[in-house]
């Protein structure tokens, strides 16, 4: 729930709302069957009122900083995009505020809004005092909810962009141009950790061919989706926690013997 969180806070608007097209393209559905995402939204919404408290994100702020941005930003509507659009800009950072009644969305999805510092107000907002303002759906929009929960997320990235002088619109942004695989002949790379869109790390990758078996990457996962294998158990010496000191100290002596013998061949 959380990952999925990352790019829609919203699963009941699609849960009730989406025509699942993405069922029709699912690569599973090669295989056997392809993910009833429908449903699983549909579960997802029924869990959030139980997990609110921990589906609130950290805030992103300032590096060495704990405060919001002064710069307040009003939302108008409370469509799809404009909740969308508020959700994030909140998450950065920023004191908003939605002129409208957040019907589409659930009780705890409003709950969760209103704890990121989101305000919901009535009316309209005044003329200058919010840094920027983010106007209501226009009525030429066609698109699915889900299309418009992203067009509110990246709405809120261009506002945050364009709050700060000196600061490109375009420049170092992802396009977040999904490009569908060729279900015939398609070809999924596996060198790539399984945990490459985790929550904790980010993007990882692990390079076979660097790694020293410290495990320190089965730590981060957030899911614990990364396990160590060894293919050659053989090899390793293992020890109790009680044996380590023990272990340690034999093992120094042990190689300071060795300096020893080697400085003395060298000087005979």
């Amino acid at each position: 729930l959380k990952l999925l969180r990352q790019d829609n806070p919203f699963p009941s608007i699609c849960r009730e709302a989406c025509d699942r097209r993405c069922e029709k393209v699912c690569m599973r559905g090669s295989v056997d069957s392809p993910m009833e995402i429908g449903e699983t939204m549909a579960r997802l919404a029924d869990r959030e009122e139980a997990l609110s408290d921990e589906l609130v994100p950290t805030k992103v702020r300032l590096k060495g900083e704990n405060k919001d941005y002064e710069l307040p930003v009003a939302v108008v509507g409370a469509g799809y995009a404009q909740l969308s659009c508020a959700y994030f800009l909140a998450q950065m950072s920023y004191p908003v505020t939605v002129f409208g009644t957040a019907e589409l969305c659930s009780a705890a999805e409003r709950e969760i809004m209103e704890r990121l510092g989101v305000r919901f107000s009535e009316g309209a907002p005044e003329e200058g005092a919010y840094a920027a303002v983010y106007p209501g759906e226009l009525p030429i929009r066609k698109k699915d909810p889900a299309g418009l929960i992203e067009e509110g997320h990246e709405a809120a990235k261009t506002i945050h962009r364009s709050l700060h002088p000196g600061h490109s619109k375009t420049l170092a942004r992802d396009p977040r141009a999904f490009r569908a695989f060729r279900r015939d002949d398609a070809v999924i790379p596996i060198e790539k950790c399984k945990a490459h869109d985790c929550l904790s790390c980010g993007v990882s990758y692990v390079d076979p061919n660097r790694c020293i078996g410290c495990g320190i990457c089965t730590t981060r996962c957030f899911f614990g989706a990364i396990r160590l294998e060894r293919s050659h158990g053989e090899f390793a010496d293992y020890c109790s926690a009680d044996d380590t000191v023990k272990k340690v100290v034999l093992g120094g002596v042990h190689r300071a013997g060795r300096i020893a013998i080697k400085s003395l061949k060298g000087k005979s």
